[in-house]
């Protein structure tokens, strides 16, 4: 029954993270970090099938069972590898997509300021309105109102020369305020270390309910074990017998030492 219900509920998991692949755009930012949130968000789920199906040998402690629950606890390896790498992969999909997101805005500011030049010119070298009319609608782009073309340019220049000095100084201040603000990066910062943190977590519980295939060892021992060895290796070792032998010879060169038996 437990090891039933165990695998509902990783197919659960599987069957929502199938769903947060579609559309598949593997090389975009927003699509990465989405895979990653489904991942994290729904990772409960999996943690807890995983331990139904441990937990089911030990109420039946059957051969069919055990060998089920172990061919699940070697995939429980590789979960908890994926897991870990998430921590990478989400820094790399967040920096690729705050790149992406300032050379487009920076893309469109500029857009803007050749458009702004471009009717300046427009409006300063026509010589009449219907000529301005015409240099106006050859502009790429969105096009301007039409204009009245039985006013005279003397007025309508002044008129629309404010109006690009209003529109140049609105772009001054997008140009200025460019970028991400302070309270959506304060969201950004909040949910990448929640995001990060959850990851370890996860990373930490499919370790210590995996099994390494052909062993008997799980994940998370191997990692205690690498890491004690590691800070073993770090640790300076005492020298005491070293420093004592040193001790002694010189308070035998100064006189100050214990008689050698010899000498009496």
């Amino acid at each position: 029954m437990l090891f039933r219900v165990g695998v509902a509920l990783l197919v659960i998991f599987t069957i929502l993270l199938l769903a947060g692949l579609f559309p598949i755009k593997i090389i975009d930012p927003g699509w990465q970090l989405r895979v990653i949130r489904t991942l994290v968000n729904n990772g409960t789920i999996a943690v807890l099938g995983l331990v139904l199906i441990s937990l089911a040998p030990v109420i039946n402690p059957t051969e069919t069972l055990k060998k089920r629950r172990l061919r699940i606890a070697n995939l429980a390896v590789i979960a908890s590898i994926g897991y870990l790498l998430i921590v990478p992969l989400q820094g790399i999909a967040i920096w690729q997509g705050l790149s992406s997101f300032g050379i487009s805005q920076a893309r469109q500011l500029q857009a803007a300021k050749d458009k702004i030049e471009l009717i300046r010119k427009a409006v300063n070298e026509s010589g009449n309105t219907a000529e301005l009319q015409k240099r106006l609608q050859a502009i790429p782009g969105p096009s301007l109102p039409p204009l009245n073309t039985n006013t005279p340019i003397e007025i309508v220049r002044p008129q629309l020369l404010s109006l690009l000095n209003t529109a140049q100084g609105q772009l001054r201040q997008r140009s200025a305020g460019a970028g991400l603000s302070d309270d959506r990066l304060q969201q950004l910062v909040q949910e990448s270390i929640r995001v990060g943190l959850s990851a370890l977590v996860f990373a930490a519980a499919f370790a210590c309910g995996s099994v390494w295939p052909g062993g008997s060892r799980n994940l998370f021992d191997s990692w205690l074990k690498i890491f004690s060895a590691l800070f073993g290796w770090m640790r300076p070792r005492r020298r005491t017998g070293k420093k004592s032998s040193d001790r002694e010879y010189f308070d035998q060169l100064s006189g100050s030492g214990p008689p050698d038996p010899g000498d009496r």
